[in-house]
């Protein structure tokens, strides 16, 4: 019954967010899903070309970019979430370097992680704040629930597509796959830029 009430008032709140709200969580959605088709493919060539030594190096190099971000206090998320995409078109085309070498794409990999481990903390800070700002707390801690939600959907189905993929073609098959959803992100978030970020009012 308390379970009940609770996915109840959790479709309420979705169903009283503005448009903003909504397209945020679906394109984060979208992200979530896409990026969860990476992890395993990444994990997997990295098992498969590097020592244990080089891992822990990528782990070092992504951990000490947290010390990076108070460098960065007060970054625009305007010009955060479009510094996002910029980071997602060099990665999707960073993939034909798996079809090179794959120990390009594996050092390329780790720059790009190490940019988003910067951008993304900071898009996030942000973003918190700003949505603090123009919302009441009730809206914000319903988004939350919504956002930790939509994650780990997005995670679930992402890496049980993987699953899927790998168990009836080969890992270059399920890359060329990865390829086209990066793409369709692009443009869902093209489109979010265009709708939402791209005049962004950050100075209330």
């Amino acid at each position: 019954m308390i379970e009940g009430m609770e996915m109840t008032y959790l479709i309420d709140s979705y169903l009283r967010f503005d448009s903003f709200l909504k397209w945020q969580l679906w394109v984060g959605f979208i992200a979530s899903l896409v990026w969860a088709l990476s992890v395993p493919i990444v994990h997997k060539l990295q098992g498969l070309h590097w020592t244990t030594a080089y891992i822990s190096l990528y782990l070092i190099f992504i951990r000490v970019s947290g010390l990076i971000l108070p460098f960065f206090k007060g970054a625009k998320i305007r010009n955060l979430y479009l510094v996002t995409i910029l980071l997602n078109v060099i990665y999707a085309a960073s993939l034909l370097l798996y079809f090179y070498d794959v120990h390009l794409f594996l050092w390329a990999e780790v720059v790009l992680g190490i940019a988003y481990s910067v951008v993304g903390p900071l898009m996030g800070i942000g973003w918190d704040v700003w949505v603090v700002k123009q919302y009441p707390a009730t809206t914000f801690e319903d988004f939350r629930y919504w956002e930790s939600f939509r994650c780990s959907l997005g995670g679930v189905i992402g890496s049980g597509l993987v699953a899927l993929i790998t168990t009836l073609t080969s890992l270059d098959q399920t890359v060329w796959v990865f390829m086209g959803a990066m793409v369709f992100m692009l443009v869902i978030q093209q489109l979010n830029w265009t709708k939402h970020y791209q005049h962004l009012n950050e100075t209330t």
